[in-house]
């Protein structure tokens, strides 16, 4: 009679150690991990440093009203700080932002995202597109990985990553609303991708990525009434870009 009961407690014993091993391996996944699933962190991580600060220095008229103490060699300089964003296309040091980021640019440094600064040079430009190349004389840089706009829909999920307002590098979310856009006379050329991810001045040449951390657009515009970001933002699409390098 023990015997017997001494083999229905193994049995029993078996059967409770059967069902804690079939549960414990996700009931300890709840507690082992602290990944979020739906996060665009790797995203952002992986993209990040290919994208770089601009700042441009400009020479513009002093109005005449303010010129009266001022000798006439210098009657009509006055520095300007201006500020935008680039993305690094090619290791080489090919940097490619918008052309508005540029206009009248005495002098242009980058700042890359380790925090170097360097003196660059135009190489290129496209005003139908609104597109410049930059060239800086470093070596060895993060390049960005190349995505297809093409491929992309509304409702994907994207990044913008920018220069803000000169607050320094920023991420946005957004989802893409609208491919297609024209007919908005900013550019001769255009066939924006739009998006709300939050877009201000000083993100223009910054990156749109995906969710594996590609470029599929260059930040360009945004809709605005206040002079902050209302949703509504415009990206040329890589395969303009692609097109123009």
């Amino acid at each position: 009679m023990n015997q017997f009961k001494f083999i229905l407690l193994a049995i029993g014993f078996g059967f409770l150690v059967g069902i804690l091993a079939a549960t414990w391996q996700p009931f300890t996944a709840i507690f082992s991990t602290h990944h979020e699933p739906d996060s665009l962190a790797d995203a952002a991580a992986s993209a990040a440093p290919s994208v770089v600060n601009i700042f441009t220095s400009t020479i513009n008229p002093i109005p005449t009203n303010q010129q009266s103490n001022i000798t006439s060699s210098k009657r009509q300089l006055r520095k300007g700080i201006s500020l935008g964003s680039g993305v690094i296309v090619d290791s080489s040091g090919l940097i490619m932002t918008n052309l508005h980021v540029l206009k009248q640019a005495s002098a242009i440094q980058v700042q890359l995202h380790d925090g170097r600064h360097m003196r660059a040079s135009i190489v290129g430009i496209d005003e139908a597109t609104d597109l410049a190349l930059l060239k800086i004389d470093m070596t060895n840089l993060p390049s960005i990985a190349i995505g297809n706009s093409d491929i992309m829909r509304v409702g994907d999920n994207v990044l913008a990553i920018g220069n803000p307002f000169g607050f320094g590098q920023t991420v946005t979310q957004g989802i893409i609303s609208a491919k297609g856009r024209y007919g908005l006379n900013l550019n001769t050329y255009e066939n924006f991708i739009q998006t709300d991810a939050a877009v201000n001045t000083g993100s223009s040449g910054g990156a749109l990525i995906n969710s594996q951390g590609q470029l599929i657009g260059i930040t360009s515009a945004n809709y605005t009434r206040t002079g902050g970001s209302l949703g509504i933002a415009l990206a040329t699409p890589v395969e303009i870009i692609s097109k123009v390098l």
